[in-house]
């Protein structure tokens, strides 16, 4: 199955499918977005949360200080668009919220938000807590209900927010989880399709968290996946998520707690830049974004046939989250393929710099790797040893690089 161009992105259909391949792009009006996975706590306890939350989990919330501290770290980096919040449910916690959305409004940064409205049970108490929300820079409101929320929340809870979202002229989507491809938000609430403005939009139960004992495979949505339909549903951008605990992962996939091998640091213990650069510069997480994931295991098949014939079949998987999640999910396939990758990316590394080298000659280009790896020649070498070359960080080869180009042309 190929992605179509009506398949990227929305449409203006009242009811839109999803499909595991699909991008992410909400409108495309967002670009790179820090999402803070406020707290594990919710008012639900649905059959199919990837996070398993429930209202037991009230202590697993993220520290207000931590939250002020990455909307003022992301301010100063400059690379995000929004500041996104979601859980468990983070509008159990709204004064905290609105202080920290205040907090990203104070940098002229938006933010958006996913709830379930447990909070939206008449149309004055969502008016309220809206126009507090649209007040401080609320952009993207992201609704979850279908039959499983729905056990918890009414959907007239939902119509609630949206009316209220919608009056304030905010970006309003319904986001409902189904088992089955044939189910849709306008044939389960067919008043929610009748409401102008508001966008809905069709998902699959990913077999995760409460869902992870489930036959899920593609088969189950009927669909016909090959290796070169999935990539990572944002190409390009990234959304990076800080759990409450610290825990940072470079996607939102329903899959990202329960794959340790995409863990990009821990927002406690690092800067977010230090957390960024990592992501930014992987040349594996781009390759499986912009290229996907039948390009990487194209490349360790050509690195290690013995690992390619172990790696999960594609059939199995009902999209490309899942995929990813099934090569690192443990740590033994994923540190296995990171190995065979890690050449790849070190034949890669020393093409970028013969280019380099040919472009400002060896000298030079011996000088800049030196600083970067933070080692001065010594006893009369005059070149890096290529032992650390996978480990440079080639957006800052590349800074020096343009750096050395103007000044060489001033």
């Amino acid at each position: 199955m190929s992605v179509s161009d009506s398949q990227r992105g929305f449409d203006t259909s009242p009811d839109r499918d999803w499909v595991p391949t699909d991008v992410y792009d909400w409108m495309s009006k967002e670009k790179s977005i820090l999402v803070l996975n406020y707290t594990m706590a919710c008012p639900l306890k649905c059959d199919f949360c990837c996070y398993s939350c429930h209202s037991g989990r009230a202590s697993q919330k993220m520290p207000v200080d931590l939250a002020f501290s990455l909307v003022d770290q992301a301010a100063t980096l400059g690379v995000f668009s929004s500041i996104a919040f979601t859980g468990g449910e983070p509008l159990l916690f709204p004064d905290e919220v609105c202080a920290i959305a205040e907090r990203a409004q104070s940098h002229s940064l938006p933010f958006t938000i996913a709830t379930a409205c447990h909070w939206a049970d008449s149309p004055e108490s969502a008016e309220a807590l809206i126009d507090r929300l649209a007040d401080l820079g609320l952009s993207r409101l992201n609704v979850s209900h279908d039959p499983a929320h729905a056990e918890f929340v009414r959907t007239a809870n939902v119509i609630n927010a949206c009316n209220a979202s919608l009056r304030r002229q905010v970006d309003t989507y319904v986001v409902g989880t189904f088992a089955d491809a044939g189910e849709s938000l306008a044939g389960y609430a067919p008043e929610l399709a009748g409401i102008p403005g508001l966008r809905l939009f069709n998902k699959y139960i990913a077999k995760v968290g409460r869902a992870a004992s489930r036959p899920i495979t593609q088969s189950t949505y009927g669909l016909h996946l090959g290796l070169d339909d999935l990539a990572c549903y944002r190409r390009i951008y990234h959304d990076l998520v800080v759990f409450w605990d610290g825990r940072t992962y470079p996607c939102c996939s329903t899959f990202n707690r329960s794959t340790p091998g995409i863990q990009a640091g821990n927002a406690h213990f690092e800067s977010l830049k230090d957390i960024w650069d990592r992501v930014d510069g992987s040349l594996l997480l781009r390759t499986m974004k912009r290229k996907g994931l039948g390009e990487l295991y194209r490349i360790i098949e050509e690195r290690d046939p013995e690992l390619a014939a172990e790696l999960p079949r594609v059939e199995s998987s009902a999209g490309p989250c899942s995929l990813c999640h099934a090569i690192f999910g443990t740590r033994s396939m994923s540190d296995r393929v990171k190995r065979a990758f890690s050449g790849y990316e070190a034949d890669k590394t020393l093409k970028a710099i013969d280019a380099i080298e040919g472009m400002l000659g060896r000298s030079k280009t011996t000088e800049i790797l030196a600083e970067i790896v933070d080692m001065a020649p010594q006893d009369g070498v005059s070149e890096v040893s290529s032992s650390n070359l996978q480990f440079l960080p080639m957006p800052r080869i590349r800074a020096k690089t343009e750096g050395s180009e103007a000044n060489d042309g001033e």
